[in-house]
């Protein structure tokens, strides 16, 4: 179950569509959340599954082209998670909330105050720049590093109430654990740590490790970092260890057409793991059982 796969349309270029992506989960045996950076993907997702019998669930990203922070997004999302428009409620499945990826500071920050360059598959003219203070903050006018939006608790409550999945996106490491702790104290338990070894977050194997001890909480590591922000393996490997596999999960982060389809790179990953001493049962445990602990379906772990 991998989630975390980029599907189009988009400003960017993607390799999948939703139909595509279905194809390929349904030949090779995957499930997977899709993600874009600008809309939410529930109604793809909702088509993906009418198209194929595979389990493919959408998000939505908090970024400004839906509002930012904003928790009627989330609302929206919900709204178009149904495979069949003529019923009244949506699917019985959650989706994935992410938190501001290429608008938020920590991102802009890092990107030279860019949302997206060129080299990521995107006409020029749609890069935008940001001047310094203006990308998507979680603090709260103290800026104290601790107080929180009001927005930020709005979120919190609509994923409890939908029974949705909180992933931390591009934010900083600071606004990271605090998100994260924040959340747990509001109830939540499915929690992922987005790639966070990523140049826009930044935290260490300890801070990790720590975050880790929630009940709930899952460090994301993703295939696609090896290559595109130059992580060496051993990083994962030592966070693996020190973590423990029972609170990580693999992700491929595909989905650019510069990079292998979603079949193809997990399982690169798994034989680069393997290589470096990780055995395969804790593998599944990554790619399988926690995975589906998260989207709450444990009977289809095994």
């Amino acid at each position: 179950m991998d989630l975390h796969v980029h599907v189009g349309p988009e400003f960017l270029a993607r390799r999948y569509d939703p139909f595509t992506i279905a194809e390929e989960a349904h030949e090779a045996g995957f499930g997977c959340v899709l993600k874009n950076h600008f809309v939410p993907t529930t109604s793809l997702a909702a088509q993906a599954r009418l198209h194929r019998p595979v389990t493919i669930l959408g998000s939505v990203t908090l970024n400004y082209t839906v509002g930012g922070l904003n928790p009627q997004a989330i609302r929206a999302a919900q709204s178009t998670n149904k495979t069949d428009h003529t019923k009244a409620c949506p699917d019985p499945m959650p989706f994935v909330v992410w938190m501001p990826t290429i608008h938020a500071e920590s991102h802009l920050a890092h990107n030279d105050r860019l949302d997206m360059v060129p080299g990521w598959g995107v006409d020029e003219r749609y890069c935008q720049f940001f001047p310094p203070g203006t990308g998507i903050t979680i603090w709260g006018p103290g800026g104290a590093d601790t107080e929180l939006l009001p927005a930020i608790y709005d979120i919190f409550d609509l994923i409890k109430a939908y029974d949705l999945i909180l992933a931390t996106g591009h934010l900083s490491g600071p606004e990271v654990k605090v998100l994260v702790k924040k959340a747990y104290e509001q109830g939540l338990r499915r929690i992922i740590v987005t790639h966070p070894f990523f140049g826009a977050t930044e935290l260490s194997t300890n801070e990790q490790a720590a975050l880790a001890e929630l009940d709930g909480v899952y460090i994301e590591h993703c295939y696609s970092n090896l290559q595109m922000d130059r992580i060496p393996i051993e990083r994962y490997v030592e966070a693996i260890r020190a973590v423990t596999p029972s609170r990580v999960i693999l992700s491929s982060d595909l989905g650019q057409l510069h990079t292998p389809p979603v079949a193809e790179g997990l399982d690169h990953f798994m034989q680069a793991l393997q290589a470096h001493g990780v055995c395969r049962d804790d593998l599944l445990v990554m790619l399988v059982e926690n995975p589906h602990r998260l989207i709450g379906n444990t009977r289809a772990s095994g």
